[in-house]
C-alpha cells in the first residue's frame, strides 16, 4: 500500500527588542507507523500582545493539542478511520480551548480575543483537516502542470466562522484532499499586505519549499519593516511501501549475496558454486533445467550419430562385395554372377582443422573428428538420395509431389529406425520424448509468463484509472469541473478495450466503469426535459418540401425556405400557424445563409452569393446590393447593430459592411491579419467580440480584429461535427449546435460548460432559435419545428 509522507516547512520572523506580537510555528514528528495511522499535527499561532506570559500560553497550547491528539487510544484500522480522525482532532481542540480559557483566568491576563490568530491542522495521507481562528490566510496552490499552479483561497469558499468566544475559540473544521505536488500555504495575514499570491506562486515554481520560505523571508525583510510574520508550507509525496520504510529499506535476497567474497575463493569448486548461485538468483526456474536437458541431449545425440554412422557404413560395404547366389538357367550349367560395382555417391571432404598450439595445454580434438566424419557421411547420403528422388517426382503435379515426398521421408525414417539396434532405438525414442517434453515445458512457461504479464498490465491499467478517478474527486472539492471531467474521460478511455481473464478483474473493471460513468453523468450538465413539443410541420404545406438549413426569426415568427420551389416559409411560434410566401419575380435561388437586421428585415444569401432583403411586415422579397468578390467563399453571416459581418473562408478574412438606404456599402477588412486556418470554419457570431466555430468544436475569439485567448471546457461526449454558433450582446451564453450528436451545447462566455440539450427526437437538426426572455428554445429538425424549455436560463 502506498504511503504518503507529509513534508512541512516553517518560517518565523521576529524583530529584536520588545515584541509587538508573539509568533510560533510547530509540527509534530511521530514515527512512520503513527504518522500513517494518525497523521501529523502542525500549526501557526500569532498573539498580538506584549505580555511576557504569552509565550508560555503558546507553548502550553501546542503541547496540549499534541498530547491530547496522540495520547488517545489508537484508532481501529478496520472501521471508520476518517470519522475517528475527525473526532480525535475535534477532541484535542476542545481541550485546548479549555486550557487557553483556564490559563487566561488563572494568570489574570486581559486579552482581546480578536488579537489571537491560530491555524491548527492535521494531515494524514492525502486528507487535510484544519481550523482557523482570526486573521490567518490558507491558500492551496493547485498544480496544473510543471511550474504552473492555480491559486485557490480556501477560506473564501468556506462559511464565515462565528465570532470567537473564550470557551469556543475553535468552532469550525475544514476538510479536503491534497494531491502530491500541490502546495498548501498558511501564513499570518500581514504577509499578503506586502506580497501578492501571484508572487508567492512564482517563488514556489522557482524554488523548493524550504528555499521558497527563505526567499520569502528575504523579500519581507526588505519590504515589511518592523512587521512580524509566520508561514507554513505543506507538501505530500508518495514514499512507496510503508513496510519497507519501517524496515529501513532491508536489502533484497539478491543484494544480500556477497559476490566479492564468493569470487575471491581459492577453490575452482567455489567459483563454480558462485556461478550456479548467481544463475539461481537471476533465473530460479529455467536456467539450471535448460543446462541439464541441453547437456543430456547433446551427449546422447553424439553417441547416437556415431552408432548410426558405423552401422550404415558397414551395410554399404557388405553390399558392395556380396556374391549373389547361383542361378541355374534351363539350358546351361550353373555359373556365378557377381553384382556390378555401384557408382558411389559424390564425396565431400571438409578442410582439415589445424589445432591451435598452446604451450603447456593439451586439447583432445576427437570430438571435432567425429563431427567431421558425421557431416561427410550425411552429405554423401543426401546427395544420392536427392538424385534418386528427383528422378521419380519429375513431371508429377505439385500436390502429388508433396504427398510422395512425405511418404518417402516417412518410409525412409521408419526403415532407418528398424535397422537400428534395440539400444539405439530406445535411445532415439528417449531423445525425441525429452525434446518434446522440453519444447512443451518452454511453451507452457512462455504461456504462463504471457498470462502473468497480461494480468499485471490489466492491474496497472485499473490502478491508473482508479488514481485518475480519485484525482478527479479532489478537483471537484476545489470546484475545478473541467480538470475533473478531463481526468474522468482519460480514465474511461484507458479502460476501453481491456479484456481481463480473471473474475476479480472483471468485477473491478465493471465497478470502475460504473463509477466513472456516474461521475461523468453529473458533470455533463444534461438539461432534463420531456419529449420536445412539435410546433409545426412544413410538410403540411408541401409533402415534398425540402427545407433549407437555416432558421431566422423576426419577432416570434420563424422564417426558412423550401428549396424545391424556392418559396419562403413562415411559422408563428405563438399561434403555430404556418404559411408560404411566394415571390417568383425575385428569382432568388436556394438560400444558404440568413440573418435578421433592424426594422423587421431579414437578409438572405443564395448559393450564387446573391443577396436578398425580405420585409416581414410587407412579406416582400427583393434583391439588394452587397459587393462580394468572385473568389470569395462566404460561410458565415450575422448582423450586429448597423453592421453586416461576412466570414470568407477562402481568404481568411471577416468583412464588415455598413447599411445604407440602397443596400450595404463597400466592405472593410475587420481582421487585422488574415487567418489561413479559417478554411475549416463553419459559423460565426458577434456580440461586440467575434466568435468563429470550427468543425472540430474549436472556437476562436477576436476582439478589435485580433485573436485573443479563449478556450472551451472539455465536453463529454466530445463534439462530432458542430455547424452553428449563436449569441448576442444581451446574452450571457454561447450556443453551439452539433447535429450528429443530436445536441445543443451551452457555454458561458468564459468557456465553461453550462448545459446540454440532447434528445433522440433531434434526428435531423438544421438550425435553432433561442428566446431567453421567454426561456424557450426552438429547433428546426427536418421539416418540423420542435420546442423545449430553456432550463439553463435564469
Amino acid at each position: 500500500m502506498d504511503y504518503f509522507e507529509a513534508k512541512i516547512s516553517q518560517q518565523v520572523s521576529e524583530k529584536p527588542g520588545r515584541p509587538k506580537a508573539f509568533i510560533r510555528t510547530f509540527a509534530a514528528k511521530p514515527n512512520p507507523e503513527t504518522a500513517k495511522n494518525l497523521g501529523k499535527i502542525f500549526g501557526l499561532i500569532e498573539i498580538a500582545s506584549d505580555n511576557p506570559k504569552i509565550p508560555k500560553l503558546i507553548d502550553l497550547t501546542i503541547n496540549e493539542i499534541k498530547d491530547n491528539y496522540y495520547g488517545q487510544i489508537a484508532p481501529d484500522k478496520n472501521f471508520g478511520r476518517v470519522f475517528d480522525l475527525n473526532d480525535r482532532f475535534e477532541g484535542a481542540l476542545k481541550k485546548a480551548n479549555l486550557l487557553i480559557a483556564s490559563f487566561l483566568t488563572s494568570e489574570k491576563i486581559a486579552l482581546d480575543l480578536e488579537k489571537i490568530n491560530i491555524f491548527t491542522a492535521l494531515v494524514c495521507g492525502q486528507e487535510l483537516h484544519f481550523t482557523v481562528l482570526g486573521k490567518i490566510s490558507a491558500i492551496l496552490y493547485y498544480r496544473l502542470g510543471p511550474d504552473n499552479y492555480r491559486i485557490i483561497n480556501i477560506l473564501d469558499n468556506a462559511a464565515a466562522p462565528p465570532a470567537p468566544e473564550r470557551l469556543k475559540l475553535f468552532s469550525q473544521i475544514i476538510s479536503g484532499k491534497i494531491r502530491p505536488r500541490d502546495v498548501f500555504f498558511a501564513c499570518t495575514g500581514n504577509i499578503l499586505n506586502h506580497l501578492s499570491l501571484e508572487k508567492i506562486k512564482n517563488l514556489l515554481a522557482q524554488y523548493p519549499a524550504n528555499e521558497s520560505l527563505a526567499e520569502l523571508k528575504k523579500i519581507l525583510a526588505e519590504a515589511a519593516g518592523e512587521d512580524y510574520f509566520g508561514a507554513l508550507l505543506l507538501e505530500i509525496k508518495k514514499s512507496g511501501n510503508l513496510e519497507r520504510v519501517l524496515a529501513g529499506q532491508a536489502p533484497s535476497q539478491t543484494e544480500r549475496f556477497n559476490y566479492r567474497q564468493a569470487a575471491n575463493q581459492d577453490s575452482i569448486h567455489e567459483l563454480i558454486k558462485t556461478e550456479r548461485e548467481t544463475a539461481r538468483l537471476l533465473t530460479p526456474s529455467i536456467l539450471p533445467e535448460f543446462k541439464k536437458i541441453f547437456g543430456f541431449l547433446f551427449t546422447a545425440g553424439l553417441s547416437g550419430l556415431a552408432k548410426i554412422k558405423s552401422q550404415a557404413a558397414g551395410r554399404i560395404f557388405r553390399q558392395k562385395n556380396a556374391i549373389w547366389p547361383k542361378i541355374y538357367p534351363p539350358d546351361g550349367p550353373a555359373q556365378k554372377i557377381f553384382l556390378p560395382q555401384l557408382t558411389p555417391a559424390p564425396k565431400f571432404s571438409l578442410p582439415q582443422i589445424a589445432a591451435p598450439k598452446f604451450s603447456g595445454l593439451k586439447i583432445n580434438f576427437s570430438i571435432f573428428n567425429k563431427i567431421k566424419n558425421g557431416l561427410i557421411f550425411t552429405a554423401n547420403l543426401s546427395g544420392a538420395l536427392i538424385k534418386k528422388i528427383s528422378g521419380k517426382i519429375s513431371g508429377r503435379p505439385f500436390w502429388q509431389k508433396i504427398i510422395f515426398l512425405f511418404k518417402l521421408a516417412a518410409g525412409r525414417l521408419l526403415f532407418k529406425y528398424r535397422q537400428l539396434p534395440k539400444s539405439s532405438q530406445k535411445l532415439l525414442i528417449a531423445v525425441i520424448v525429452l525434446s518434446v517434453l522440453f519444447a512443451q515445458s518452454l511453451g507452457w512457461l512462455g504461456l504462463k509468463n504471457y498470462r502473468e504479464k497480461k494480468i499485471e498490465d490489466i492491474n496497472q491499467a485499473l490502478f491508473a484509472a482508479e488514481s485518475q478517478k480519485n484525482n478527479a474527486e479532489s478537483s471537484l472539492i476545489y470546484r475545478d469541473e473541467n480538470q475533473a471531467r478531463q481526468l474522468l474521460i482519460d480514465a474511461k478511455n484507458s479502460l476501453t478495450g481491456l479484456k481481463p481473464a480473471l473474475k476479480s478483474q472483471q468485477e473491478k473493471l465493471a465497478a470502475l466503469n460504473q463509477g466513472l460513468e456516474e461521475q461523468l453523468q453529473k458533470l455533463r450538465h444534461l438539461a432534463e426535459f420531456g419529449p420536445p413539443a412539435r410546433i409545426a410541420n412544413f410538410q403540411n404545406l408541401d409533402s415534398q418540401a425540402k427545407i433549407a438549413n437555416l432558421a431566422v426569426a423576426s419577432g416570434h415568427v420563424l422564417y426558412t425556405q423550401n428549396h424545391n420551389n424556392q418559396t419562403v416559409y413562415q411559422a408563428d411560434l405563438e399561434t403555430r400557424a404556418i404559411s408560404a410566401i411566394d415571390s417568383p419575380a425575385a428569382n432568388s435561388g436556394k438560400f444558404i445563409l440568413g440573418a435578421a437586421t433592424a426594422g423587421n428585415q431579414i437578409i438572405f444569401f443564395s448559393e450564387a452569393m446573391s443577396a436578398f432583403l425580405f420585409d416581414s411586415s410587407a412579406e416582400t422579397l427583393k434583391p439588394i446590393a452587397v459587393n462580394i468578390s468572385g473568389g470569395n467563399k462566404i460561410i458565415g453571416l450575422t448582423f450586429f447593430k448597423t453592421w453586416l459581418y461576412l466570414l470568407d473562408a477562402s481568404n481568411g478574412q471577416i468583412y464588415r459592411y455598413t447599411k445604407t438606404d440602397e443596400g450595404f456599402g463597400s466592405a472593410s477588412n475587420w481582421l487585422k491579419d488574415k487567418e489561413p486556418g479559417l478554411a475549416q470554419a463553419k459559423s460565426l457570431a458577434v456580440d461586440g467580440s467575434v466568435y468563429i466555430l470550427f468543425g472540430d468544436g474549436r472556437i476562436l475569439k477576436f476582439e478589435n480584429g485580433k485573436n485573443v485567448e479563449f478556450k472551451l471546457d472539455v465536453i463529454d461526449p466530445p463534439f462530432i461535427a458542430p455547424t452553428r454558433i449563436k449569441t448576442d450582446e444581451a446574452s450571457k451564453y454561447l450556443y453551439v449546435l452539433d447535429p450528429p450528436a443530436r445536441r445543443l451545447a451551452v457555454f458561458d462566455k468564459n468557456g465553461r460548460l453550462v448545459s446540454q440539450y440532447i434528445s433522440e427526437n433531434f434526428d435531423d437538426l438544421k438550425d435553432f432559435l433561442v428566446f431567453e426572455n421567454e426561456k424557450e428554445i426552438y429547433f428546426l429538425n427536418g421539416s418540423s419545428i420542435l420546442g423545449v424549455p430553456g432550463k439553463h436560463i435564469k
